[in-house]
């Protein structure tokens, strides 16, 4: 399980990696969309930080909140085939995936 050293070591590579770069196209599974995500793209990632276990993304006024649960990852390039990302956040300099897994 995430916990929240873990999630702000995430936040912290996820900056470090898309920084102030801008979302060119964005697909997730989430049934908890409180905007529509087309509002997203062409926004820059202005910060990425941790509040307790969850991962925080700012972009120009919206913001993404990821949590793990028990079993998630991210990663930087896509996985099996079988196994479908929760969120995809493409950037301008590489992709971001976040895999959420419940047993």
């Amino acid at each position: 399980m995430t916990e929240g050293p873990t999630a702000r070591l995430r936040a912290i590579q996820i900056w470090n990696k898309f920084g102030n770069h801008i979302v060119r196209e964005i697909k997730t599974k989430s049934k908890k969309q409180h905007v529509s995500i087309d509002e997203i793209i062409g926004k820059k990632l202005e910060k990425a930080t941790s509040y307790g276990k969850n991962i925080l993304l700012y972009f120009n006024g919206y913001i993404i909140r990821i949590h793990l649960m028990m079993y998630g990852s991210i990663r930087y390039k896509p996985e099996k085939p079988a196994r479908r990302p929760r969120l995809h956040i493409k950037f301008d300099n590489g992709c971001l995936f976040v895999y959420i897994m419940h047993l």
